[in-house]
């Protein structure tokens, strides 16, 4: 993590600007949002808005920042130039999420006490149409191309399916219990629904409208947001103060990340190296620096060691400052090749042919981080002198306790994927 900011009181939700540069934050218990200048991780401006501020969204041109106020049954318009509130729209009761379609033209605001979906022109600022839903609306999301939203109904334990065209509901999923918010990626292909009943992230493939995998994660999971480079979702467990890191390849849990107290909301800056998640009971944003997605989108292969080959191989590691130091804790290098403790340089001459399996653990006072290395040295390559294969095998999973991280990465690379 790499600070704390302090904002308004019960801050619930947060939204980067498309330039990266402004984070807005609203703060229930303020009727305030927060705006954070992302270069110096500091608020620059505290914006009076209406009573018990949930959602907000920034349109595409960065131009307007929505922000649903539960207790108002309004939606405060802010104008991001000036940071002030240029209008108040009336929509239905109880709003809390709230979206832009990627063309900017349309705002979709769920009605938590009405069962509906408010549908604002962004041109005119007001309510177009109303489009009922599941019981309990919360969290709502675009596809990409902008032709669907998906609505977490909370009570209902359904996602709505709402087509943009028509502003009608063209079908309803099971999800797991109490379903809250919602993401998609990047690509459009997938959908993830966080179910604060369940403690579990049910995986919508879009394509079809099913769940394609129901994956465990931390208690109470809240607020979700799929990462722009496509490789992992944040998921925010108010009940653990953890973000829970799924990766989007295998739909798995790779990592969890410590943060403050009942995180609620999540969201990333556009180049993906940034999340901020709000902190309710803290009153404070955490900044968290996606370390995972930039091992899992460029992993280090592990090259095959050939017996009676001079090898060497560094270690991968992202703990930042001071230095880390490595020790083996698990398993045993290849006979004839030795850890340098200070610099992570696995180096020497294999002796023995054969599989291998060892874990390295990296410490600094950032965390603990141990990878577990599988692979074989083949006694042929020696025999034979033939260069030896990128990465024969190779299984990483990286753990972090306390303030440290949890990684898994899976890479496997042979001569004829590259042929």
């Amino acid at each position: 993590m790499i600070s704390t900011i302090p904002v308004g009181t019960s801050p619930n939700s947060v939204a980067v600007t498309p330039d990266g540069a402004t984070a807005y934050v609203t703060n229930i218990g303020s009727d305030t949002v927060s705006v954070i200048a992302t270069a110096t991780n500091t608020v620059s401006a505290t914006i009076p808005v209406g009573t018990d501020p949930n959602g907000v969204a920034v349109t595409p041109d960065g131009t307007t920042a929505y922000v649903t106020n539960f207790g108002s049954d309004t939606v405060s318009v802010i104008t991001v130039a000036t940071n002030t509130v240029s209008a108040t729209i009336p929509v239905g009761d109880s709003p809390f999420g709230v979206a832009i379609t990627p063309n900017g033209t349309t705002a979709y605001v769920t009605d938590f006490g009405g069962n509906t979906v408010s549908v604002i022109s962004v041109a005119t600022n007001t309510v177009t149409t109303t489009i009922p839903v599941g019981s309990v609306p919360y969290g709502v999301a675009f596809t990409p191309d902008g032709a669907t939203a998906y609505v977490a109904n909370s009570f209902s334990d359904t996602i709505s399916v709402i087509t943009v065209a028509t502003n009608t509901v063209s079908a309803t999923i099971p999800v797991g219990d109490s379903p809250i918010g919602v993401a998609i990626t990047p690509d459009g292909n997938t959908a993830y629904v966080t179910n604060l009943g369940s403690d579990t992230v049910s995986v919508i493939t879009v394509a079809t409208n099913t769940v394609s995998a129901t994956i465990p994660v931390g208690n109470s999971p809240y607020g979700v947001a799929a990462n722009p480079n496509g490789t992992t979702a944040y998921v925010t467990d108010i009940t653990n103060n953890t973000v829970t890191v799924i990766t989007v390849e295998t739909s798995a849990v790779s990592a969890t990340i410590p943060v403050g107290n009942s995180p609620t909301g999540v969201a990333f800056t556009p180049d993906g190296t940034i999340a901020y998640v709000t902190n309710a009971d803290d009153d404070s944003i955490s900044v968290v620096a996606d370390d995972t997605a930039a091992l899992l989108a460029d992993p280090s292969a592990f090259p095959a060691p050939a017996l009676g080959t001079p090898f060497t191989f560094t270690v991968p590691v992202s703990l930042g400052s001071p230095a880390a130091t490595f020790t083996i804790i698990g398993g045993a290098l290849p006979a004839g090749l030795t850890l340098n403790e200070t610099t992570g340089v696995i180096s020497g001459t294999p002796t023995t042919a054969g599989a291998f399996t060892f874990t390295v653990e990296a410490t600094n006072s950032s965390g603990t981080v141990s990878a577990t290395y599988t692979g074989t040295i083949d006694a042929q390559l020696a025999a034979t002198g033939i260069e030896s294969a990128p990465l024969i095998g190779l299984a990483a999973a990286l753990t972090l306790a306390g303030t440290a991280l949890v990684l898994a990465r899976r890479h496997a690379v042979s001569r004829t994927a590259h042929s």
